[in-house]
């Protein structure tokens, strides 16, 4: 029997407490424990995952990265909690308890075509930059989607701003004016075709934004762009990274009940991961 098969059976895994991890939790979580090969069960990251299966919300999940790992091994942090996917790295990373910091290439191995699909990017930071990008990408020239949470990158067009979507790098949707808070904290951002919904921590702006043209393929910590060399890593530190999508657009895509429940989930238990 190996090591993490001991681990499981040896450990009161499906009750925490007097409440029961359903089945579907477990597999997930064993799943994922597995595959980073991390020797301690992680109980917070667990009692979220359970959360999201008990709403539903698991199967709305494209992904979810957990960041931090006191090692500073990169293979506990590359493969997805949720999902079978696995960051790609080219270069290295530092990591900590705390989570990623930026450096070389990194990317979450997925596309998002939101011309077809709403999407949710959920991310914790816990230490914001001052400089340079937190997440950003795309698959074609001047089609950017960007977030800093420093709101400022040294970029033309890209002062003062947080967040842009598929602007071909001019009128940001959010800029620091709009977000005067320290960039640490929960984000949660739901993009439904031109609806967008900017959340941190208490902070909600509702507006319209400009429709995507181009696939969204996401750096983490940096930006990932295919063809063009527009490359600004963070100086921050992210813990957490997930999205979400309904897989439709409009009223088929994720409710705002259930973006409610997600931040209301992940702000839970920001503070125990």
């Amino acid at each position: 029997m190996s090591n993490s098969q001991d681990l499981f059976q040896n450990t009161n895994l499906i009750n925490i407490g007097d409440i029961p991890v359903s089945l579907e939790t477990y597999v997930i979580y064993y799943n994922y424990h597995n595959r980073s090969g991390r020797t301690t069960i992680n109980y917070p990251l667990l009692n979220l995952i359970d959360e999201l299966v008990r709403e539903g919300l698991h199967r709305k999940c494209k992904t979810l990265y957990y960041l931090a790992s006191d090692r500073n091994e990169f293979k506990d942090v590359s493969p997805s909690v949720i999902g079978n996917y696995q960051i790609e790295l080219k270069g290295n990373r530092y990591i900590s308890g705390d989570g990623m910091q930026g450096g070389d290439e990194a990317y979450d191995n997925r596309e998002y075509d939101a011309s077809k699909g709403d999407l949710c990017l959920v991310f914790m930071m816990t230490k914001p930059s001052t400089t340079g990008f937190d997440w950003g990408g795309e698959d074609e020239v001047n089609h950017v989607h960007s977030f800093s949470s420093a709101g400022h990158v040294n970029a033309t067009n890209f002062e003062n701003v947080i967040f842009k979507w598929d602007t071909n790098k001019h009128n940001p949707a959010i800029t620091k004016q709009d977000d005067p808070q320290a960039g640490t904290g929960l984000y949660v951002i739901h993009i439904n075709k031109t609806a967008l919904q900017y959340r941190h921590n208490d902070l909600v702006i509702d507006k319209e934004v400009a429709p995507s043209y181009a696939k969204f393929t996401p750096g983490l910590m940096n930006y990932h762009a295919e063809q063009d060399n527009f490359k600004f890593p963070s100086n921050g530190t992210m813990k957490l990274y997930a999205t979400f999508s309904n897989d439709g657009l409009g009223q088929n895509g994720l409710t705002k009940d259930e973006t409610n429940k997600i931040q209301k989930i992940f702000s839970k238990y920001q503070n125990q991961l």
